[in-house]
């Protein structure tokens, strides 16, 4: 900012709502925020001011009046006499400050109707101060139209969600009229302030006590002290890189802002002026309404989607500008993307049409992916055609597993291959992750740079993309989990526990389950139907459990309903009632075939029959968690 392209001067609302001065708030901005708290805030500081002004004597003229400063208001220069001015920062404040205005009014016009048949020379005054309060007050908040014909308009075009409560507030709109139920969070908000500014600062009785003179002279002096004596810091440019700039430098302190905010606010003002502006915005503003941990989530795996490298540790403001540097190409981020050829120096217009152009692709592209990665995330088969083995896999990756390093890869295929492919990537994924990461422990950034290189071949248009996910995932196993390894750490990494642990047994009986159908046409139970039960019970009702009740071998799958009649009890009493419900009239087998084999082949159970089930269990998975068959 050498150059010093930005002017920062005093003002006061009644200088900057003057004149054919017009502003704009973008959609992309945070949408009106302010709470009751704030709005409080607010009434308490005009309450002040107005006891100063009142109490400050006869010997000090208004003019010597000590203001109040209320912030700063940055924006970016109007392009044309027609242009409005766009709000960079600021539009809380400027918003609760017409607001409060508009109510202000609505109460004068309430009482010229209360004494509208009062002819008396002292009303008369009354109605003349009101009068000229009221005409001041609309000349603020609405300016001329070129077209005499047109109506007034508004001065501050607010964001599309609040433009039609904001306009109905400003024509006088009673608050009673307006109903919250139902309505968008920002409005809701808006119409909390003005009610609290309304009830606490505009018709309160400490200063009117019903007195229809003392009303009067309320109203005149808080528009008085809105318009002359709130003072803020006035920032104008002409620059887009400078507003943001200066937007980064005012809100280095207060709330934090998260990195949509940061980029959502620099394309704001990058894409000031350009014919495909409101495309963007209403492109992004989707974005910017995820939940505000989830909009960093996003762009996080869209970066790494996009780029396949790390997104760097979570920070805002850092993370904004990595994602304008590597994502929209934007050199003023960092250093330059692309050095300028000797001779052919990049001139500042072509860079910023190449950055607007990204821009508006890769919004383009984030505003399509969207859906699909909230899918993903919420376990959602994210195709139209179902494939339950797909689903399964899915669901097994995203919620047994938690793999979270896997999202770049899952949101980059899910928009690139089609179903039976993502359907084979994810399977090879979810073997791949339990053996490598939850059983040996295996670093993640290892398997992740498989998964973004994996991601990189996808996004080259590589026409094989499963078959090498394959090969180069079977490759890490066999470097860091190899079978002698996964078949040691397994009976240890599973032994039962609530939580987490029961979670991971129960998806690994599942996925054995799945082994010992596959290819024989029999139905894979979903694994939300099933339960982890001990077939020798923890706590039994004779004796004490087995020294290795909670090993893998003492564990089976049974479904609910099976559940509620074989819970807790001992293996004979589990086995009979198992015998029993074979026969008529229920004639019914347990639904899980492992669970099957293991009462139907043993008479009694032991902890060595324990010991033997549980080698018996890790070598079918030493044979089903693999991708490819062993080398010779």
């Amino acid at each position: 900012m050498g150059n010093y392209d930005f002017f920062p001067s005093a003002s006061t609302f009644g200088h900057l709502l003057s004149g054919n001065f017009r502003v704009q708030i973008p959609q992309l901005q945070r949408p009106f925020a302010w709470k009751r708290e704030q709005a409080v805030d607010f009434v308490n500081d005009i309450r002040r001011l107005v006891d100063r002004l009142l109490h400050s004597g006869p010997n000090q003229p208004h003019s010597d009046f000590v203001p109040h400063l209320f912030g700063t208001i940055l924006l970016i220069t109007a392009k044309g006499p027609q242009a409005p001015y766009v709000v960079i920062d600021g539009q809380q404040r400027i918003t609760t400050v017409t607001i409060t205005l508009s109510l202000i009014e609505a109460e004068a016009r309430r009482l010229v109707e209360k004494i509208k048949d009062d002819e008396s020379a002292d009303t008369a005054k009354i109605r003349e101060l009101l009068h000229d309060l009221i005409r001041k007050i609309h000349s603020t908040l609405w300016c001329k139209s070129m077209n005499i014909k047109d109506p007034d308009r508004p001065r501050i075009f607010s964001q599309v969600v609040t433009q039609k409560t904001y306009e109905d507030l400003l024509n006088g709109v009673p608050l009673e009229k307006f109903n919250k139920i139902g309505k968008a969070e920002p409005i809701v908000r808006l119409l909390t302030v003005a009610n609290t500014i309304q009830a606490e600062l505009v018709t309160t009785s400490e200063y009117t006590s019903g007195d229809i003179n003392k009303g009067a002279q309320h109203l005149s002096t808080l528009a008085d002290v809105i318009l002359d004596h709130l003072l803020f810091v006035h920032i104008s440019t002409p620059s887009q890189d400078t507003a943001y700039e200066l937007f980064e430098v005012l809100n280095s302190r207060g709330e934090p802002l998260n990195a949509m905010d940061h980029l959502k606010t620099w394309i704001m003002a990058k894409m000031h002026g350009h014919p495909q502006r409101e495309e963007v915005y209403d492109l992004f503003q989707p974005l910017t309404e995820l939940e505000h941990g989830l909009q960093q989530a996003y762009l996080a795996h869209y970066f790494k989607a996009r780029v396949f490298e790390s997104f760097g540790a979570e920070d805002p403001k850092n993370n904004a500008r990595t994602f304008r540097k590597r994502i929209f190409k934007d050199s003023q981020a960092g250093a330059s993307v692309e050095a300028p050829l000797p001779g052919n120096p990049v001139i500042p217009e072509d860079r910023d049409a190449k950055v607007r152009n990204e821009i508006i692709e890769h919004t383009k592209v984030m505003h399509q992916w969207k859906s699909c990665y909230i899918q993903i995330r919420h376990d959602i088969w994210p195709y139209e055609n179902m494939n339950l083995d797909g689903a399964h896999a899915l669901s097994n990756l995203i919620t047994q597993l938690n793999c979270k390093i896997a999202m770049p890869l899952l949101l980059q295929a899910a928009n690139r291959l089609d179903s039976e492919e993502f359907t084979t990537l994810v399977k090879y994924l979810e073997i791949a992750f339990f053996r490598y990461k939850t059983i040996c422990n295996g670093h993640a950034g290892q398997i992740e740079k498989v998964f973004l290189k994996i991601a990189r071949q996808i996004d080259e248009g590589n026409i094989k993309p499963a078959d090498n996910a394959k090969a180069e995932l079977q490759n890490l196993l066999d470097a860091t989990a190899d079978d002698k390894t996964f078949a040691l750490m397994l009976p240890e990494a599973l032994l039962y526990a609530p939580g987490n642990k029961a979670q991971k047994v129960k998806y690994f009986l599942w996925s054995l389950e799945r082994f010992a159908v596959l290819g024989k046409g029999a139905p894979v139970v979903d694994i939300k139907n099933y339960q982890v039960e001990h077939v020798s019970p923890q706590n039994p009702p004779v004796g004490k459990p087995y020294r290795n009740v909670h090993s893998l071998g003492n564990l089976c799958m049974l479904t609910v309903e099976e559940h509620e009649k074989l819970g807790n009890k001992s293996f004979m009493d589990k086995k009979k009632i198992i015998d029993d419900r074979k026969k008529p009239p229920e004639e019914k087998k347990l639904a899980a075939t492992l669970s099957r084999e293991l009462f139907d082949s043993n008479l009694e159970w032991t902890e060595e029959l324990i010991d033997k089930r549980t080698q018996e269990l890790v070598k079918r998975a030493v044979n089903g968690f693999r991708l490819l068959p062993r080398k010779a």
